[in-house]
């Protein structure tokens, strides 16, 4: 898988996981609460019910004269007190909050009911239940396990889903890649045998024979620049070595000098020594893509500045500028701010692979009709 698979299989699935786990959290949480709350709530109405029902046997008892025959039958503790708060019938309940009608303490549910009005002597019916709590705290368990398993599902179909969807795009992909292979490699000899032409013509150069030679050169860079591409995708990187950066910048202007001199831009320079530590090849595309972008978009008869101070490699054009808009997409491979220009829109898509790679920070300015600056900060 190509390291852009990999980051488009790695946002879908982001994407689809991210929402999918949101979601089933959500819902996870919102059945828990709800059913939980049911749960006590439906236990707090039983205890009251049973409250009530005491009440009355109590209070049907003393209307008939009748002895009060009490006999707990539920899951809860019952206490009959009187109005001294003294036990009358039923079992002792410790800790008993006489002033409230329904508490929790202690993951213990307690119901006071006062419906007997000292009806055989009873004023506090008090019932206290110690279950519930244990039965959220299962539901509880319940859910999380649930919830983690439907997680885990739903992440295998989404891993099974995207490699399913991004396979089509994968083989397209590939064949777009071994369409690029096979077309530099047919381009290799006639690039070759152009340029030693050009150069062994002898005789007094021409406007015709400058234009040949000038695009025989802009040819061979974009040959260049999709060979690089392939060696990336590959990840066939060249040794990683220490470079005076001042003499890749003078060996690419040195290329680009009858492109500058065609659209008649003056090129001002003032360059110190840097050094970096950077495989050659990516230093020419860094440098290469960076110069020949400022000379492509600035008008003729301007200047383009190139400077190399301190850790910083900065090259400022007075061309067509590019929208603000834009300036966070013209790193994206195969797009184009300006249809104006030739160009395939890889220079800034491998300006921007370089410096990631190397640590390498990459600034753009830009004004829309002004110009753009462009900054490398090595170092960073």
């Amino acid at each position: 898988m190509s390291t852009l698979e990999r980051r488009s299989f790695v946002s879908f699935l982001g994407l689809y996981l991210g929402s999918s786990f949101a979601l089933i959290i959500i819902i996870a949480v919102l059945y828990y609460d709800t059913v939980s709350g049911t749960m006590v709530q439906m236990r707090q109405d039983a205890m009251k019910s049973h409250g009530a029902q005491l009440a009355f046997a109590a209070i049907g008892a003393h209307m008939h004269r009748q002895p009060f025959d009490y006999r707990n039958d539920t899951p809860y503790s019952v206490g009959m007190y009187s109005s001294a708060r003294e036990l009358l019938y039923g079992e002792e309940i410790e800790g008993a909050d006489f002033n409230s009608s329904v508490y929790t303490r202690d993951d213990t549910l307690y119901v006071i009911d006062r419906s007997a009005q000292l009806h055989m002597g009873v004023k506090y019916i008090v019932l206290r239940d110690r279950t519930i709590f244990g039965e959220v705290a299962k539901l509880r368990e319940r859910v999380v396990i649930y919830t983690l398993f439907t997680l885990l599902l739903v992440g295998a179909i989404g891993y099974i889903l995207g490699r399913l969807f991004l396979r089509p795009i994968a083989n397209e992909r590939e064949r777009l890649d071994r369409f690029i292979k096979d077309t530099t490699h047919e381009l290799n000899t006639p690039i070759s045998a152009l340029l030693m032409s050009i150069s062994a013509l002898g005789g007094e150069e021409s406007r015709a024979k400058e234009r040949i030679r000038l695009s025989a050169g802009r040819i061979s860079a974009i040959y260049d620049d999709l060979c690089y591409l392939l060696r990336d995708e590959r990840g066939g990187h060249g040794e990683v070595t220490e470079l005076d950066l001042r003499e890749i910048v003078t060996e690419q202007l040195a290329l680009l000098e009858g492109y500058a001199r065609s659209k008649r831009i003056e090129i001002v320079t003032s360059l110190e020594s840097l050094t970096v530590v950077i495989d050659p090849e990516s230093a020419r595309r860094l440098v290469g893509n960076i110069l020949g972008n400022a000379l492509k978009y600035s008008r003729p008869n301007t200047t383009v500045e190139v400077t190399l101070a301190g850790n910083a490699l900065t090259v400022t054009d007075h061309g067509i500028g590019v929208d603000p808009g834009e300036l966070s997409r013209i790193q994206n491979r195969y797009y184009r701010a300006d249809n104006s220009e030739g160009g395939f829109g890889i220079g800034l898509d491998i300006v921007s692979t370089i410096c990631k790679r190397y640590g390498i920070g990459f600034e753009i300015e830009s004004v829309k009709g002004e110009g753009t600056r462009v900054r490398l900060v090595f170092g960073v």
